[in-house]
């Protein structure tokens, strides 16, 4: 389990209640972002790793979303695409949806933007989850350029008509109900969820998938 659990375990300790927890842990969105050289923050455990072409997760959530995303129901939403090759908008603003706008869109950038993400701020930086799972901003762009060809990667602000005009397709049903999918597997939302990763299964009290 990630130091998150710790963090959670300090948290619980000082009596502070749920909704000033989530205050505490809720990241702003205007941010500055790394860029390609720059050392990365020190004692920050990995989130994933990319072994050959394929992205091992390090931390509980991640793997647990790579897993739930895999499932051919789950694929099936899509249109003959996958998350990287044409669903990546779909799925980031479904992620967007599930956490009630905690989530920011970010675009990564080779000549032009090629792939969306979502993601939140924590101390030690920019932490990204797309269709292989949670990984810090430097781990996504390793894979975008080693396994995905891109020459730069660069994490950039979301640009809704940038993207468009580019050819990231997006759409609105199914990042709806990949949303609806996504409280069901893993109940509402919580900032606590995402760092602990304790996995409770489908939440029997949430909306119905479809």
């Amino acid at each position: 389990m990630l130091d998150g659990a710790l963090c959670k375990g300090i948290i619980q300790r000082a009596g502070i209640g749920s909704e000033e927890r989530d205050r505490r842990l809720r990241r702003p969105s205007n941010i500055g972002l790394a860029h390609v050289g720059e050392s990365p923050p020190m004692h920050r455990p990995p989130l994933s790793v990319l072994d050959g072409n394929v992205v091992v997760n390090a931390s509980p959530f991640g793997k647990q979303l790579c897993d739930f995303l895999q499932q051919p129901a789950q694929l099936g939403l899509l249109s003959n695409c996958g998350y990287m090759n044409g669903g990546c908008w779909t799925l980031a603003e479904a992620l967007r949806i599930w956490s009630g706008g905690a989530f920011t869109l970010f675009a990564v950038k080779d000549v032009s933007p090629a792939h969306i993400v979502c993601g939140f701020v924590e101390p030690r930086g920019l932490v990204v989850l797309d269709g292989d799972g949670m990984a810090w901003e430097e781990e996504l762009r390793i894979k975008m350029r080693l396994r995905e060809g891109f020459q730069t990667a660069d994490v950039v602000a979301f640009d809704r008509e940038e993207v468009s005009r580019n050819g990231i397709i997006f759409a609105a049903e199914p990042a709806r109900q990949y949303a609806r999918r996504l409280e069901w597997r893993f109940g509402p939302f919580s900032w606590l969820r995402i760092i602990d990763g304790t996995d409770l299964g489908p939440c029997r009290h949430s909306a119905r998938a479809s």
